[in-house]
């Protein structure tokens, strides 16, 4: 449909109201104008007739129709009018135009008629052909002593009120004309005083639709449109107020969404992916953008899943399951899925909220081996003495020799579980130390702490004629608890020594690189196989547990060192080769500045 602006609507509309009322207005006048001339016109005739009716009497009474007629050509050269002179039969007397006089006529004149029946005087308009020009007649009876002898017709041309009404019209066009161009502008100046608030208001609603709802549109004068224009602000400033509030809300939303560890994944009831936090993109590697809007069958292939939210959306109640992720490492989630309802309680949809509990699960594997573990390590020097001890008391205790030697065995198993309670006791305390934060570190030498770990393992590596080499500057500093990080030192060096061949050699250095100082105990024992590497540092996890028991360990000591570089704010790493030995690397902050004690809170 085409659609015209309402300027051209408006403006054509009053100019075409305008122009009628000007023409009605002329129609009006002009014929009230000729009304007026012909009613003076009619008087004028009338006044002619009564005046000239007795001049004819005499003349009509004594039959001198020749001197009617002269008479009546007289009276036309003064008065300037058509005067005719009827005798009663109907015959014309007199003709001030022709030269007729005594003619008879079968048809009177209605003026004529009236006049001779005695009614009121008549009026007629018509056209004479002969003069060609258009007249008006009127009759009045020539009376002597009561009796009608005749009657005088008047006629005078209309050509004065013809000509009077045209000059009117010629002036009437030109101010028509005048007052039609002023018409137009007025027609203009107002349609534009209507439109122009109209467009100011057309863009303030472009502002609003764009989004500029802070800039309200200018009153008008006219208070129609003012009201419209401030209902119209009025509604821009609630809209930005929810506008604002919207955006807000959605901000709030979207930075809960973003902080939160969990995944949190939502569909509507086609499955199409309308929200995806960050934590749900990482999981499922995907890009947020490429996947809103998309189907979930396409955009996570993750069979599981899907069929989770099949079937939330099948029964409408929340629904719990877990999903294993292939990549890198294996990945467990636990997915608990619940339907999503708008306003009116209807179904929209479907969210699913991830939880990571790949290490949780872990943590429980480990917790159920470490329990399993303890138990299995203080069951065997438990039942050991327990075995002997029965054996002594059925009878055993007799024979010295065997007396000795088994309670030679109860000692070693008893030692063997004291060194167990004893290695669990250190690391619960340093597992505690590190949650209060009651370890200090104040910067010192490492240099001699080296020396204490190695002097304190002299002995052991004594025995299996191991030279222990150290190799450190005197002059390196680091932020440490000289005793944990000394009994840290004794356990890597045990190892060192225990897994070394006789006559062999351990390494024990320590330098300061660009981030870090690195303290390292070196052998060139067995070896450790990669698997066997991740879980190196777990409580009461053995390599090769029979070699381990009798070496005399407990499976706690690699732990208790992890715990010891986590105390001092490190770590502790390891590389080994099966025949070529194994090398474990203390990481240690650099110390900033010469400064006090230094409080390590939470590791």
């Amino acid at each position: 449909m085409l659609r015209q602006r309402l300027i051209w609507q408006l403006f054509p509309a009053f100019l075409l109201i305008a122009l009628t009322a000007l023409v009605a207005a002329a129609l009006f006048i002009t014929q009230a104008v000729r009304s007026h001339l012909l009613t003076q016109f009619e008087q004028d005739l009338a006044a002619r007739a009564l005046l000239l009716a007795p001049q004819f009497d005499d003349h009509l009474a004594s039959g001198d129709y020749t001197e009617v007629n002269a008479l009546c050509g007289l009276l036309d050269a003064a008065t300037e009018a058509h005067i005719m002179v009827y005798r009663m039969d109907g015959s014309i007397a007199g003709d001030s135009r022709s030269d007729e006089g005594g003619a008879s006529t079968q048809a009177l004149p209605p003026e004529v008629l009236t006049a001779k029946n005695g009614t009121d005087m008549a009026f007629s308009e018509r056209e004479n052909r002969r003069e060609g020009q258009t007249m008006l007649y009127t009759a009045y009876p020539i009376m002597r002593d009561g009796a009608m002898l005749g009657v005088v017709r008047v006629g005078q041309s209309l050509a004065p009120i013809s000509r009077a009404v045209q000059a009117m019209y010629f002036w009437l066009l030109i101010g028509g004309t005048l007052v039609a161009a002023g018409v137009a502008v007025v027609s203009w100046r107002v349609s534009h005083r209507i439109i122009h608030p109209i467009e100011q208001m057309k863009q303030g609603a472009i502002r609003f639709a764009s989004g500029k709802l802070d800039m309200p549109v200018a009153l008008p004068e006219a208070q129609e449109m003012a009201e419209l224009a401030e209902a119209m602000n009025t509604m821009a400033r609630q809209l930005d107020d929810r506008i604002r509030t919207a955006v807000e809300q959605r901000n709030e939303q979207e930075a809960i969404l973003s902080s939160m560890v969990e995944g949190v994944v939502a569909v509507n009831r086609q499955q199409h992916i309308f929200s995806m936090n960050r934590a749900a993109t990482r999981l499922f590697e995907v890009d947020p953008e490429r996947v809103q809007g998309k189907s979930i069958h396409f955009a996570i292939r993750n069979s599981r899943l899907i069929e989770i939210i099949g079937e939330t959306l099948k029964s409408g109640g929340p629904v719990s399951a877990e999903i294993q992720l292939h990549k890198e490492r294996e990945v467990l989630l636990q997915a608990h899925a619940a339907g999503l309802k708008n306003a009116a309680g209807e179904p929209i949809g479907v969210v699913v909220v991830l939880n990571d509990v790949t290490d949780l699960r872990r943590l429980e594997r480990i917790r159920s081996d470490f329990v399993a573990n303890v138990s299995h390590e203080l069951k065997t020097p438990i039942t050991s003495i327990k075995g002997f001890v029965e054996t002594m008391l059925d009878g055993s205790v007799d024979n010295p020799e065997d007396t000795r030697r088994f309670l030679g065995i109860v000692a070693k198993q008893a030692d063997r579980l004291h060194t167990i309670i004893e290695d669990l006791l250190t690391l619960s305390r340093i597992e505690r130390e590190e949650e209060v934060g009651e370890s200090y570190l104040s910067e010192g030498a490492v240099r001699p702490v080296l020396e204490g770990a190695v002097q304190i393992c002299g002995a052991a590596a004594d025995s299996k004629d191991i030279r222990v080499a150290i190799s450190c500057a005197d002059t390196l500093r680091a932020r440490i608890n000289a005793p944990l990080l000394e009994q840290g030192l004794i356990n890597l060096i045990d190892n060192a020594i225990k897994y070394s061949d006789a006559g062999g050699e351990v390494q024990v250095s320590a330098e300061e690189r660009n981030d870090d100082v690195r303290i390292r105990v070196s052998d060139r024992g067995c070896g450790i196989p990669g698997e066997h590497l991740p879980r190196l540092f777990e409580r009461f996890y053995r390599v090769d547990k029979a070699r381990s028991r009798a070496a005399g360990g407990t499976g706690l000591g690699l732990a208790i060192v992890k715990h010891i570089a986590h105390t001092h704010g490190g770590r502790i790493t390891v590389e080994s080769r099966p025949g070529e030995g194994s090398t474990f690397t203390m990481h240690l902050p650099k110390p900033k500045s010469a400064g006090p004690e230094l409080r390590i809170i939470n590791g």
